[in-house]
C-alpha cells in the first residue's frame, strides 16, 4: 500500500540519517522538507522539491565547507531498476539545481551545493554485479550547475556500518580518534586531522585515521602512544599489500609505532598471504631505532545486511 511505502521511506531516511551522523556530518534542517522549484516549474506543474536530508561538513581538499544533498530510497530489489535509478537521480540533479537559488537553503548555509548521496536499500535481498549493470546504464549530468552524484547501494552501506562498529571500538578502547587527510601537493593541501569522514574518503579503498592510546609500561603504569589505523577496501594479494605499504611509505606514516591495518576480507581465506606480509615488513627497521616501530593486521567484520547487522545502525529507531 503506499501508506506502507511512505512510512518504509521515512524509516529509510532516518536510518540513513543515522549513519552520515555517526561519521560526523553536521545536519542541517530536518528531515523532510520541501523547496520551491525555480528551474523546472513547467516540467514539474509546479510541484516544489522534497529533500530527504542536507548535510555540510569541512572539505580539506577543496579548503571550504560543502553541502551535501542526500536522497534516500529503499524498494524490494525487483522495484530497483535502471529506469528507476535514471528518475532518481534525476531528481536529486533538478532539486541541486534549485537548491543553488533557494531562499531557505540559503537562510542554513552559505556553502556550496555540488555533490549530492543517493543511498538505495533494497530491503529483501540484494544482486550486487546486477545492480551495478544498472548503474552503468544511467549517465549524470547537470546542465547548469557542477553536479557529482555518488551512489550508494547495500554494499556500500553495509561496508560503512562495519566502518562504524570499528570506529565504536577503537573510541571505546583510546583516548581520542580522528580521520587523517594526508598532505597532497599537487593541489597545495596541508596535512588535516577531523573527527568527519567525507563523502570522497566514504567511497576510497584507503581511510587513514590516527588514535591515541594507551600502553602499559615496565613500571605497571600506562603512558600514552599514537597509532596509525587504516581501513583497506582492496582485495587482499601480495601486490595490493605491497602497494599499500609503499603508500604509508611516500605519506610518511612509518614514524608512528604501530599500524593497525583493519583488512575487509575473509581472514581464512587471506591468512597465509597476511601472514608472511607482516613478518616480511616487521623485519625491517623503521622509526624509533631503540623501538622499531611494527605492523599489525587485523579484520573488519563482514555484514550480509540480513540476519548479521549492527542493530543500532541500520536499525536506527526501530520499536
Amino acid at each position: 500500500m503506499p501508506e506502507n511505502q511512505n512510512a518504509s521511506g521515512e524509516h529509510w531516511t532516518r536510518e540513513s540519517v543515522s549513519i552520515l551522523k555517526q561519521f560526523a556530518w553536521t545536519q542541517k534542517g530536518s528531515c523532510n522538507f520541501d523547496i520551491d522549484c525555480v528551474h523546472h516549474s513547467k516540467e514539474r506543474n509546479g510541484q516544489g522539491h522534497g529533500i530527504d536530508s542536507f548535510f555540510e561538513y569541512y572539505d580539506p581538499y577543496s579548503k571550504s565547507t560543502q553541502g551535501i544533498l542526500v536522497e534516500s530510497k529503499t524498494r524490494q530489489f525487483s522495484g530497483i531498476t535502471t529506469g528507476s535509478i535514471k528518475k532518481w537521480i534525476k531528481q536529486v540533479t533538478d532539486c541541486m539545481e534549485c537548491m543553488q537559488v533557494s531562499p531557505s537553503i540559503q537562510g542554513m548555509t552559505s556553502a556550496p551545493i555540488q555533490n549530492a548521496l543517493l543511498m538505495i536499500w533494497a530491503n529483501d535481498e540484494y544482486e550486487h554485479e546486477m545492480f551495478m549493470k544498472m548503474l552503468r546504464k544511467v549517465g549524470i549530468a547537470s546542465k547548469k550547475y557542477p553536479c557529482n552524484i555518488f551512489v550508494a547501494s547495500n554494499q556500500e552501506i553495509l561496508k560503512w556500518c562495519s566502518l562504524i562498529n570499528t570506529i565504536d571500538t577503537l573510541k571505546a578502547q583510546s583516548d581520542s580518534f580522528k580521520f587523517i587527510y594526508p598532505n597532497v601537493p599537487t593541489i597545495g593541501t596541508d596535512l588535516i586531522l577531523a573527527e568527519h569522514l567525507t563523502l570522497t574518503h566514504l567511497f576510497s579503498k584507503y581511510v587513514f585515521a590516527e588514535v591515541k592510546a594507551q600502553v602499559p609500561d615496565v613500571r605497571g603504569g600506562t603512558y600514552q602512544i599514537e597509532k596509525l589505523i587504516v581501513f583497506c577496501y582492496e582485495s587482499v594479494s601480495v601486490a595490493s599489500l605491497d602497494f599499500l605499504y609503499t603508500l604509508i611509505k611516500r605519506l610518511n606514516f612509518q614514524s608512528y609505532p604501530i599500524s593497525e591495518i583493519y583488512l575487509f576480507d575473509k581472514q581464512i581465506a587471506t591468512r597465509q598471504i597476511t601472514a608472511e606480509f607482516i613478518n616480511r615488513i616487521n623485519s625491517e627497521i623503521k622509526g624509533d631505532l631503540a623501538q622499531p616501530s611494527k605492523i599489525e593486521m587485523k579484520y573488519l567484520d563482514i555484514y550480509d545486511g540480513l540476519a548479521n547487522v549492527p542493530d543500532r545502525i541500520i536499525h536506527f529507531g526501530e520499536a
